[in-house]
C-alpha cells in the first residue's frame, strides 16, 4: 500500500496540471482521522487543482458532511453531480463530476471530462458523448491474474474494467487499481496504482 507521503512524493514528479480523485479517499472499515485526511488534501490542493467525487466508502459513511466540509476547507473541488471548466493555454475542457451511482443527464456537445466512481455506471455515459471518464471503485480486482482482476464491487467475479485504458465507443475510460486497501484487505499481483493521464487535442 502507498503512503501519503508516497503519494505526494509521486505528484511532485510527475507536476500534473489537475489532480482527480475518483471516490474512496477514506476507508469506512479502517481508522478514519478527518486531520489527516484534510492534511493530505490540502497538500494535494497546493501542488495543483484537485477534483473529486465521493465513492462509496465516503457516500455510506456518518462522516459524509464532515468530509464534503473537510475536502472544501482543503482546497479541494468536490463535484457533486456538476460541472467545472478546467482551462490552460486559452482552452476550456469541462469536466463533470457524479457522486453517485445513478446515470448522468449531462449531454456534452464539446471534448469532456467525466469523473465516476464505478466504470460500470461511466460505461452507461459513454453514450452521452464524454470523450474521457476517470474511475476507480474495483480495487483492480483485488487478485490479479495477468490482466484479469478476479472480483470486483458492482461488476462480480472476473470483472470487465479493473486496470487501465479502455474504450467504450468513443470514449475511452481509465480505471485506477487505487492505492490502498478495502473491506477485503488484500492485493495480489496488484500493485498500488496512480495513472497518469495525458491529454492531446486531435
Amino acid at each position: 500500500l502507498s503512503t501519503p507521503a508516497q503519494v505526494l512524493s509521486a505528484i511532485d514528479e510527475i507536476r500534473p496540471d489537475a489532480i482527480l480523485l475518483p471516490g474512496d479517499i477514506t476507508n469506512r472499515h479502517s481508522r478514519f482521522s478527518p486531520d489527516e485526511t484534510a492534511a493530505f488534501l490540502r497538500e494535494l490542493s497546493q501542488k495543483a487543482p484537485t477534483f473529486a467525487v465521493t465513492g462509496n466508502h465516503e457516500q455510506k459513511a456518518d462522516y459524509l458532511p464532515a468530509f464534503r466540509t473537510l475536502a472544501t476547507a482543503a482546497g479541494v473541488t468536490l463535484l457533486e453531480n456538476a460541472v467545472y471548466a478546467l482551462q490552460k493555454d486559452g482552452q476550456v475542457l469541462p469536466l463533470y463530476g457524479l457522486c453517485d451511482n445513478r446515470e448522468t443527464g449531462f449531454h456534452p456537445d464539446t471534448p469532456s471530462l467525466l469523473l465516476c466512481h464505478y466504470p460500470q455506471v461511466a460505461v452507461k455515459a459513454a453514450a452521452r458523448g464524454f470523450s474521457l471518464a476517470v474511475c476507480g471503485h474495483a480495487h483492480g480486482g483485488q487478485i490479479r491474474f495477468g490482466k484479469q482482476g478476479l472480483y470486483a464491487p458492482g461488476q462480480g467475479f472476473f470483472p470487465r474494467y479493473t486496470s487501465g485504458l479502455y474504450r467504450i465507443g468513443s470514449m475511452q475510460m481509465a480505471v485506477s487499481r487505487g492505492l490502498g486497501d478495502s473491506s477485503l484487505p488484500l492485493r495480489f499481483h496488484n500493485p498500488p496504482h496512480l495513472p497518469l493521464l495525458i491529454l492531446r487535442a486531435e
